[in-house]
């Protein structure tokens, strides 16, 4: 069915609303008003990194969005374009949808839809989800349903430690795979012995480098330039984000730079730029790599003396 939905943006939304109009409006006869999906908050939903996106030839085709929730992950809403229904691309997202709950270490995932869209609890029955119960809900009537995941493993406590030789390898896979799912074209363009052989070289002009290990799992890597006051790298494994990872490695950052740092993040990559701004990082302004002249966004964190 083709790549993994990536993170959504501010830019993706008035696609969103659009293709979420587009596949719900059918139902407003059904049900007397605009499905609850029609009525969401798409722009504080992208800012919470709470949506999903497939693209086709750069067009929205699918939207998933995804809410964790204490003791499960709530599949929320899942829509198609229309002329992309019937094509696997809704059960694809699904299946995306459930591989990111276990991976969250969820046991189970769980969704509604409105009692009369029969179709819908069908499909849901066809791939797995059991009907848990029936209610009037937000003005709505809805079913309720659940899948439950094979049993996840569950992750270890990070500890970080620095980096020695014989991490090679699982820091160049952990690079590689984690700039990959930032979904962003320019990640897309990167090659694994490309980022392989940075790692030497980088390291020659000055990386000191953390890991954050989960038991025998690489979770994260953090390199700085101490010299220089810059956070050069900072990057969570796919499969342990949301785990407050990236926060202990920006912490250390802050340990280590006490007195202040600057960083640069490529300018499109919302969800990091979003995740410095949370951490009280200052951003500049926007400026060329200087060796590489893709766009980055700037940030500084002025020292624990600002605080």
């Amino acid at each position: 069915m083709g790549d993994d939905p990536s993170l959504a943006t501010q830019d993706d939304v008035v696609a969103i609303e659009r293709l979420v109009t587009d596949a719900y409006s059918k139902y407003i006869p059904l049900i007397g008003k605009p499905p609850s999906p029609m009525l969401a908050d798409y722009r504080a939903l992208v800012s919470a990194d709470a949506v999903w996106v497939a693209k086709d030839g750069g067009a929205v085709a699918g939207v998933l969005v995804l809410l964790p929730r204490p003791d499960h992950l709530l599949l929320d809403n899942v829509a198609v374009a229309p002329e992309r229904q019937r094509t696997g691309l809704g059960r694809h997202l699904i299946a995306f949808a459930e591989r990111q709950s276990a991976a969250w270490g969820y046991a189970d995932i769980r969704l509604y839809t409105h009692a009369l869209m029969d179709e819908n609890t069908a499909l849901y029955a066809r791939l797995g989800f059991e009907e848990t119960g029936r209610a009037h809900q937000d003005g709505y009537d809805r079913v309720f349903m659940r899948k439950r995941l094979a049993p996840v493993h569950l992750h270890a406590p990070i500890v970080i430690r620095p980096y020695v030789s014989a991490d090679h390898e699982a820091l160049a896979r952990l690079w590689f795979d984690s700039w990959r799912s930032a979904g962003i074209e320019l990640a897309q363009r990167a090659s694994f012995a490309e980022m392989r052989g940075r790692i030497p070289q980088a390291l020659s002009d000055g990386w000191s480098v953390h890991l954050a290990w989960s038991g025998n799992e690489l979770a994260g890597f953090l390199a700085l330039k101490l010299k220089d006051s810059q956070l050069d790298q900072i990057f969570v494994a796919p499969a342990h984000q949301r785990r407050g990872v990236g926060k202990r490695l920006l912490e250390l950052a802050k340990a280590e730079m006490s007195a202040g740092f600057r960083l640069r993040t490529a300018a499109d990559n919302h969800g990091a730029c979003r995740f410095y701004e949370r951490e009280g990082l200052i951003r500049e302004g926007v400026a060329p790599h200087p060796r590489y002249g893709y766009p980055t966004a700037i940030y500084r964190w002025d020292g624990a003396a600002a605080l």
